[in-house]
């Protein structure tokens, strides 16, 4: 049977295929991942090939491997979509934490431990750029939207603007001071 979850804007499907088979430790890991996931806009997890997977617009962005799976040897993991590029380094300068994952590995995905190894605070950024490389532009934007004015996020932009309306302030007030000297001079010649 299926159940629904809403988070924010986020739509989660929860079809396991056996929930009692998931350890304790399992379920934690996958109920920490679906709120990582569920921040961002338009996401939501689907059951498949015997896995949670982590989408946008249906899109996969992530896909979790469990112990006794046929996708993660023994560990449980977190298959992400990334660059090959990136890909090539985490496999080269961390091989303890990253793995090369079947079937979406040569695509240039990466598997991330989930165990002892795992930094979730990178996890996380992690999984924002995923979804940053998936999800399309409109829905993307939303994340990326300046939730702060431009004065909070950068106080040379504060600046600038303000600077600018005040230059614009003085011109006006320039302006209407010679147009009044003209009309004034034009008054008293007529």
């Amino acid at each position: 049977m299926s159940a629904l979850h809403f988070s924010g804007d986020a739509l989660f499907f929860f079809l396991p295929a056996s929930p009692e088979s998931l350890s304790h430790v399992s379920r934690s890991i996958l109920a920490r991942l679906q709120r990582i996931v569920g921040k961002l806009p338009e996401t939501h997890v689907v059951e498949a090939w015997g896995a949670q997977t982590f989408r946008v617009k249906n899109k996969l962005i992530a896909m979790y491997g469990g112990v006794d799976d046929h996708h993660d040897a023994g560990r449980e993991g977190l298959w992400l979509k990334t660059t090959p590029a990136n890909q090539e380094l985490m496999l080269q300068f961390a091989p303890t934490r990253f793995y090369f994952p079947a079937y979406v590995g040569k695509s240039g995905w990466v598997g991330v431990y989930l165990d002892s190894v795992c930094d979730w605070e990178e996890l996380e950024d992690l999984i924002r750029d995923a979804y940053l490389m998936t999800a399309p532009k409109r829905v993307a934007a939303k994340l990326s939207a300046p939730a702060e004015t431009a004065e909070e996020k950068s106080p040379a932009k504060a600046v600038k603007k303000n600077l600018k309306k005040t230059v614009k302030k003085k011109v006006k007030k320039t302006v209407k001071k010679a147009v009044r000297k003209t009309v004034k001079k034009n008054v008293k010649k007529a």
